[in-house]
């Protein structure tokens, strides 16, 4: 069941051109939190970003790195669950009885060094969104130890924009910040995706525009793009607003 909805999640997100094959652009510092954070005693790894700056897509790129660990995953987008409950979503999804105990996992073999992990695209897009939030810590609290984790990823350019928790959910979420004096808990403890730094947004450029699996054929460089408007470039750093302009620009005529 596990198999069979990820790949029906996949198709849904390649089909309506979420995510790119061939062309992800590696996001090295958020990929090495989200793999050492799976042996930590935490359940919830809170990801923000501004809209467009590939959250989706690294969800999915995690999933294929927990896949090739032998991590067991699975891929659900909020805004395709109507129902608050993360538990009764998971019965419905897995084909579970109603009141399944999520403790059986254990016998199982799921640990905290080898959790089962639910990974949530777009935490805000869900009808209630802070509803399901509360259900989601509400669901860790009730199966603490690690052996079940979830990456929920939220929509929102400040922390400020975070929805408020009770602060008996902080110890529920993984943090490699101690230095954080947000007075709300969840901003506390969220990881802030940050936009493309310069060496990734010169290698998505090159995916898109280079190589066998090329999306886009382009007629200038990135380097003219800068000498000709660098107020444009700080905008390309995010990884959609690239997206459409390199689409806008396929096989156009050069830059003046």
């Amino acid at each position: 069941n596990v198999l069979r909805f990820n790949k029906k999640v996949w198709d849904g997100l390649f089909k309506e051109g979420k995510v790119k094959k061939n062309i992800y652009q590696s996001r090295s510092e958020a990929e090495a939190n989200l793999l050492s954070w799976v042996d930590t005693k935490f359940g919830l790894f809170f990801i923000y970003a501004d809209a467009g700056s590939g959250k989706t897509n690294l969800l999915v790129e995690m999933q294929k790195q927990y896949y090739h660990k032998d991590i067991t995953s699975l891929l659900i987008r909020a805004n395709r669950v109507s129902n608050a409950s993360i538990t009764e979503s998971l019965q419905d999804i897995l084909d579970l009885q109603q009141g399944f105990d999520f403790t059986i996992l254990k016998d199982l073999g799921f640990s905290r060094g080898n959790p089962f992990i639910i990974l949530i695209d777009g935490g805000n897009e869900h009808n209630t969104p802070v509803s399901f939030l509360t259900e989601i810590l509400n669901f860790l609290k009730k199966y603490s130890g690690g052996f079940i984790k979830v990456v929920l990823s939220w929509r929102a350019e400040l922390s400020s924009e975070l929805p408020p928790i009770n602060g008996s959910f902080s110890n529920l979420i993984y943090s490699d910040n101690t230095l954080n004096r947000e007075t709300n808990y969840l901003a506390q403890k969220a990881y802030y995706l940050k936009e493309f730094n310069n060496q990734e947004l010169e290698q998505a450029w090159d995916k898109y525009a280079k190589g066998p699996n090329r999306k886009y054929k382009l007629q200038f460089k990135l380097e003219d793009l800068a000498y000709y408007d660098r107020g444009l470039i700080r905008l390309l750093h995010n990884p959609f607003n690239l997206n459409i302009f390199l689409s806008l620009f396929d096989n156009k005529r050069p830059l003046p």
